[in-house]
């Protein structure tokens, strides 16, 4: 038998890419004007207790930070203090006490358009919460200490930015967690593509109340259903029954699914496969801090590759 060579491709805007590369290791990408000008709460009216000091935008530039470089908390603060007196700016640096306090209930919005998305690319991974590696998994087998959380993204194929995001325990389904993605998207959403692990019915109802297509690989012994919400799904065995699996991939542009695998990848590799934090709420938040910190590491460049 002959081997399947794999397919080979070329960066065509190397140049730009380069340059974008380069330009995420600047602080002035995580702390800019903006943040600067808008570091200290004077909007926040008076309530009962301790007036709020910092905005939500300090404390999430001084997070960014903190997952980009790979910092405990009190290095953070550290970082920001020398960063803001290298800026020569007159500013109080938030303690760590305060970051890890903030993060419980920080608000971190992701990307949001008002034009249509073409292909929403969805899928799950997770995130180690504690317990050993891989090394001593192999070498003395799995132990009881080992949890993990799962993350769920929804990315846009076209331009590689999360618009949506959540962490849930590692035992709920893939399927029950579609719709809270969806409702994240404020955008128009012409196709959903999705692996055979959200070929339910809540699914196919999440993405019809989206008023989007449903491009969702039945299982091989699908049969046409012919009620709702499944004419998607109908439409989607039918061609399967046409022209093959293999083919109706490539016709409905599936392998754009492919993109947010790839996301999950370089998710990890940028910050981390393991959470820091012990608290839900805080797990949360840093997860959806190092979404927010790659769509900012996104929008600077990406590759343009075409196949040799």
């Amino acid at each position: 038998m002959t081997k399947k060579r794999k397919r080979q491709y070329r960066i065509r805007n190397w140049r730009e890419y380069n340059k974008a590369l380069v330009g995420r290791g600047s602080l002035t990408l995580w702390i800019d004007t903006h943040s600067t000008d808008t570091w200290l709460d004077h909007d926040t009216p008076a309530r009962r207790g301790r007036r709020r000091r910092y905005t939500d935008s300090a404390i999430l530039c001084a997070l960014q930070l903190r997952e980009v470089y790979h910092l405990p908390l009190r290095a953070t603060e550290g970082l920001v203090h020398s960063i803001l007196h290298l800026m020569q700016v007159e500013l109080p640096t938030a303690h760590y006490s305060t970051l890890s306090r903030r993060a419980r209930s920080l608000s971190t919005p992701l990307a949001s358009s008002n034009k249509q998305i073409k292909h929403l690319v969805i899928d799950s991974s997770g995130l180690k919460v504690y317990g050993e590696g891989e090394w001593q998994m192999r070498t003395h087998g799995k132990q009881k200490r080992r949890t993990w959380r799962k993350l769920h993204i929804s990315m846009d194929a076209e331009t590689h930015q999360l618009t949506a995001a959540s962490i849930t325990d590692k035992d709920l389904l893939d399927r029950n967690a579609m719709a809270g993605l969806l409702e994240q998207t404020e955008a128009e959403v012409a196709r959903v593509c999705a692996d055979g692990a959200y070929d339910f019915e809540q699914c196919y109802r999440a993405i019809q109340q989206k008023q989007s297509i449903a491009l969702i690989p039945p299982r091989e012994d699908a049969v046409v259903r012919g009620k709702s919400p499944f004419e998607q799904r109908d439409e989607n065995v039918r061609g399967i029954k046409s022209m093959g699996r293999k083919e109706w991939k490539r016709e409905s542009t599936y392998h754009k699914r492919s993109l947010v695998e790839t996301a999950f990848f370089r998710l990890k590799t940028l910050f981390s496969d393991r959470l820091r934090s012990r608290r839900a709420d805080t797990q949360t938040t840093e997860a959806r801090v190092r979404c927010t910190a790659m769509n900012r590491m996104t929008s600077l460049g990406m590759p343009e590759r075409y196949a040799i």
